[in-house]
């Protein structure tokens, strides 16, 4: 199709599989190229809007419950409640509580899913509820446990056993990596959990609608340990929208063989002195065993206590208590260096920081601001912050016609194409056209990210001798790799080139046809 002033090259991604419905994403500079033309008649703006609302867990180290909008759909990401089980403490969560859509859980403890019976029972959520088999199991655990407790030593009756299993009755379960499609109100949202590697069960949130991707990662552990693998958050690039939170932000662990050796000896020289060593964990945290799944399996909905005669004896006597306190951070969570390097490797669009006291919050809020162009948020309980992607795109129809000429290929989970045409409206009149010609064919894009050290590794595999020297990749005894970024654009978002330079020799042609193989071309 012949260019006009406001032509543009395309990418197109398939939405709806093998459909003529396509996602239009118009490629085009902000800071140079003029703005694109008003949508034509039947194509529809697709920017995403999103808005995150905390309802507790902001600037302070509270249970978590936050609030996210996706075009109006009203996610609830974890629903939190603290030992005391204050009702206060949920009135951010009762004033949303009716008009929410569904529910996320991320992990299986109190300061994740505390609340959801209470909510359920008395504050109007009736919303689907989703998880992990893990996070549903171990959490009907840990309430019955926290329930069983509380009863010991008070009249507790903010929530029964019954209400318990009311709320985890319809609980939605997915596996890793599952993509759940929503219907209704939420068709066209794609939600998917992934290995957070906390605790077992522990969720990544992935929420997926027009090709943009709102991440939810809180207590997460970047290391593989004995019995659990790390996150997945790392395996996620440029997502529109990270959640994520400042816990440990100002936290640095010592390395792993060094904390085991510590924890060793210190067991050994209790253990040698004669003493005891005591080691508090949670109801189905990081020590939770086999065994707890089998009791769930095998016993009833109450765990019933045979009432036995008793005397109580009462007197007083002074113990003398010999003991030494030491904490040692088991915990699995990233530290402060870890979170700081999982957050620049993902490179998200905008960052959402919550669920830290305000000293880390502001810590890490002001190293991303200062070392990078991310833009970093950090929200007060109950403030709205509208984190909607900048990204000019459109929904439009493609014809049959022009879909069988486009030839895509595989990009991950996406397909692309390239596509010359220009964006109006259709005539149903009947016009005189031009004997029609070949166009001229486009500049081959390449398409993709090179990291000169993977590019590096890669070489060395195929036998070849590889250096970095002066920050240029020095390939053989000719040939030098050096990677040319774009002075004009800031961050990971602006044009890059790879430019090879040495004789026009064996080794020249060789490196270059694998250099060509680590993109895509269009």
């Amino acid at each position: 199709m012949p260019h006009t002033q406001h032509a543009r090259p395309m990418y197109i991604r398939l939405l709806s599989g093998p459909t003529t419905t396509l996602g239009l994403f118009l490629s085009h500079s902000t800071s140079c190229s003029p703005p694109p033309p008003p949508p034509a008649k039947g194509i529809d703006r697709m920017g995403t809007s999103v808005q995150v609302t905390p309802l507790s867990g902001a600037y302070g180290e509270g249970p978590l419950c936050y609030l996210l909008a996706v075009d109006g759909f009203r996610f609830l990401l974890d629903c939190g409640w603290t030992d005391l089980c204050d009702p206060s403490h949920l009135q951010p969560l009762a004033k949303v509580a009716p008009t929410i859509d569904a529910v996320l859980l991320s992990h299986a403890d109190i300061m994740h899913l505390g609340a959801l019976p209470y909510a359920m029972k008395h504050l109007g959520l009736s919303a689907p509820v989703y998880a992990t088999e893990p996070v549903f199991r171990l959490g009907i655990l840990t309430l019955y446990d926290y329930f069983i407790s509380q009863r010991q030593v008070s009249d507790f009756d903010l929530f029964t056993l019954d209400d318990i299993d009311a709320a985890f009755q319809n609980v939605v379960r997915l596996k890793y990596s599952q993509n759940h499609l929503l219907n209704d109100k939420g068709e066209g949202i794609v939600i998917a959990p992934h290995v957070a590697g906390h605790d077992l069960g522990g969720t990544v949130w992935k929420i997926t609608k027009d090709g943009e991707d709102v991440v939810y990662a809180v207590d997460f552990n970047h290391r593989k340990e004995r019995h659990l693998n790390g996150t997945a958050l790392g395996s996620f690039v440029r997502p529109a929208v990270l959640i994520t939170d400042a816990y440990n932000a100002l936290n640095n662990h010592v390395y792993k063989r060094q904390q085991d050796q510590d924890f060793i000896d210190a067991l050994v020289k209790v253990l040698t002195g004669g003493g005891s060593v005591l080691l508090p964990i949670d109801t189905a945290g990081r020590g939770a065993g086999d065994g707890m799944d089998s009791m769930l399996d095998e016993g009833s909905a109450r765990l019933l206590l045979d009432s036995t005669p008793s005397k109580v004896i009462s007197n007083e006597m002074t113990v003398q208590v010999k003991c030494s306190l030491a904490y040692m951070d088991f915990e699995g969570r990233s530290d402060g260096r870890s979170v700081k390097s999982v957050i620049a490797h993902v490179a998200p669009l905008k960052l959402v920081l919550v669920h830290g006291s305000a000293e880390a919050t502001e810590h890490l809020k002001m190293h991303c601001s200062k070392n990078s162009d991310l833009h970093v948020y950090a929200p007060q309980i109950e403030e709205t912050i509208d984190v909607t992607s900048d990204l000019c795109a459109y929904k439009v129809q493609l014809s049959e016609k022009l879909m069988s000429n486009v030839i895509s290929k595989k990009l991950g989970e996406h397909e692309i194409a390239w596509v010359d045409a220009e964006v109006g409206k259709a005539d149903d009149k009947l016009t005189l056209l031009p004997p029609s010609s070949t166009p001229a064919a486009h500049k081959s894009v390449l398409v993709g990210d090179l990291k000169l050290a993977d590019f590096k590794q890669f070489l060395a595999n195929k036998g070849l001798q590889v250096e970095f020297a002066g920050g240029a990749l020095r390939c053989g005894e000719y040939i030098t790799l050096r990677k040319i970024g774009d002075a004009g654009q800031k961050g990971s978002t602006g044009s890059q080139q790879i430019v090879i330079e040495g004789p026009l020799c064996e080794d020249y042609y060789k490196i270059r046809e694998l250099l060509y193989s680590q993109f895509y071309l269009l």
